[in-house]
């Protein structure tokens, strides 16, 4: 573990232990189920960090768009050059880089933190536990999943009460980040955007 990464750990430990196990207040509970509920059919932009202790962190760009229950799609544009479906059965990915393409039945990775968060946060507390997160801002929450799991998730909500940030911390030190712009709820999405080739 380098060290600017272990000082960062220990400054969140000191100062964020008590805010990270403190429960979450009704107020703030209900702004976290609202935010999620009301996100059934969105779309928007994001960056994408790949973090770890064993390589330098990698970035990508791309569109998210998420139709529940269980629809969802990520087309990178830059830093990586793949395309990512959930059509509610299989899960598709399509590499350009590496030329592979993979169907994945979506029961086997429906635990996934991401899939298992903009897929089905309409029932956050059923599979997760909600705590305060870390950071200073009152719309910052800690998700640990219900029942044990190798992962932490750290979500922080915009004025707007709509998710502007959220980091997936693994126990072996690996992490995914994602920003996300502006999120347009949508009406619709055109009949082909979750179909899997």
């Amino acid at each position: 573990m380098n060290t600017a990464r272990l000082l960062c750990l220990l400054v969140a430990l000191v100062f964020g232990s008590a805010a990270a196990t403190a429960q979450v207040s009704p107020k703030k509970m209900q702004c976290l189920q609202q935010a999620l509920s009301e996100l059934n059919r969105f779309e928007t932009e994001f960056k994408q960090e790949t973090y770890s202790d064993f390589f330098d962190p990698t970035l990508a760009t791309g569109m998210l768009k998420v139709e529940r229950p269980g629809k969802m799609r990520m087309d990178y544009r830059q830093g990586e050059r793949k395309h990512v479906i959930w059509d509610g059965v299989t899960c598709y990915e399509r590499d350009e880089m590496a030329d592979t393409e993979t169907r994945t039945p979506q029961s086997d990775i429906q635990s996934q933190p991401l899939v298992r968060l903009l897929l089905y946060g309409e029932k956050l507390t059923t599979y997760f536990i909600v705590r305060n997160g870390n950071s200073l801002d009152s719309k910052s929450y800690q998700l640990a999943p219900r029942g044990g799991g190798d992962y932490l998730i750290e979500l922080e909500l915009g004025a707007d009460c709509r998710p502007k940030y959220l980091d997936i911390l693994f126990e072996d030190g690996e992490g995914t980040r994602f920003w996300f712009k502006q999120i347009e709820k949508r009406d619709s999405f055109p009949a082909t955007t979750f179909v899997v080739p």
